[in-house]
């Protein structure tokens, strides 16, 4: 089955809160991890999310609808999907912030938003994921759309920045993408350490 590129027709509104809210996203998290999304204009990584649009009857709608198009590369999430979503997935956590409001939910409703989409087709997988794993490392980061590479990022109360000199080894991985063989040598022919650690 393809992607369906169908006009939902406008649903009566469930979520009377936040009436004159934005924009909306899922951040997805188990406490400890968050699922994080590369802009690929940007160059930086944020949640999953967006601008409200007049189809979108409140902000569950908006939220699944921008998720599902940034994850998978859709133009409008099907109709079908959505009528799907809004009858299983129960809004876990919700909040608002200057007018974008984020569902919070669980890696567990995650994988079950996966198994909905399992009959549908997308640019960024041979196969439609059915686990964060495969939705993280499954991932055709070439290919068209506005998210490229998925991300899962640490939570933690102070906030953090890409150290520059490890922004220098991930563009090292550019020039060779294949992962080192294990006793394989470097490409500059030299030998590593025989030294186990350190000892500065």
């Amino acid at each position: 089955m393809g992607t369906c590129h169908s006009t939902p027709t406008p649903r009566q509104i469930h979520y009377n809160t936040f009436p004159t809210y934005m924009g909306a996203g899922c951040l997805f998290t188990d406490g400890k991890m968050a699922l994080a999304a590369l802009q690929r204009r940007k160059g930086t990584l944020s949640g999953l999310g967006g601008k409200r649009e007049g189809i979108d009857a409140d902000w569950f709608d908006t939220a699944w609808r921008e998720t599902a198009e940034e994850l998978f590369g859709w133009d409008i999430l099907p109709s079908t999907l959505l009528v799907t979503l809004r009858s299983h997935v129960q809004v876990e956590a919700v909040s608002s912030n200057s007018g974008y409001v984020i569902l919070r939910y669980s890696f567990r409703i995650l994988e079950q938003f996966l198994a909905f989409c399992s009959g549908y087709t997308s640019p960024f997988y041979e196969r439609m994921p059915t686990t964060l794993t495969e939705l993280l490392l499954e991932r055709n980061t070439e290919a068209e759309g506005e998210i490229g590479g998925l991300a899962l990022l640490p939570i933690h109360k102070t906030p953090y920045r890409l150290d520059p000199l490890f922004q220098v080894d991930l563009l090292e991985i550019l020039k060779d993408p294949s992962p080192p063989l294990s006793g394989r040598p470097s490409q500059s022919g030299a030998e590593p350490s025989q030294a186990p650690y350190s000892s500065a």
